[in-house]
């Protein structure tokens, strides 16, 4: 999958809805369904934890199946290669 980049910002946000006692579903899949970037993140996490229903499920679908641990992995995922992308442009 080609890498999509992802907002600052929104990883910023996301990190902290998911941090939240009590997580608004609502709010991080508005999030989310605005950057592609975390929105491909997100799928590819449901993909490789072969979780992924078939048709696409809507981004609220995919928030709830991967929950508070699912998302960390997509910050997780997302800081990586984001590291690694500022690595291989500052050569």
């Amino acid at each position: 999958m080609r890498y999509l980049p992802v907002n600052a910002a929104s990883v910023a946000r996301l990190e902290l809805l998911i941090a939240s006692r009590v997580m608004d579903l609502a709010a991080i899949a508005e999030l989310v369904g605005g950057d592609p970037g975390l929105r491909a993140r997100m799928i590819e996490t449901l993909r490789e934890a072969d979780t992924l229903a078939a048709p696409l499920p809507t981004v609220e679908e995919c928030v709830i199946e991967l929950g508070r641990e699912g998302m960390r992995q997509c910050l997780s995922a997302v800081r990586s290669k984001h590291t690694r992308q500022r690595r291989v442009g500052s050569d």
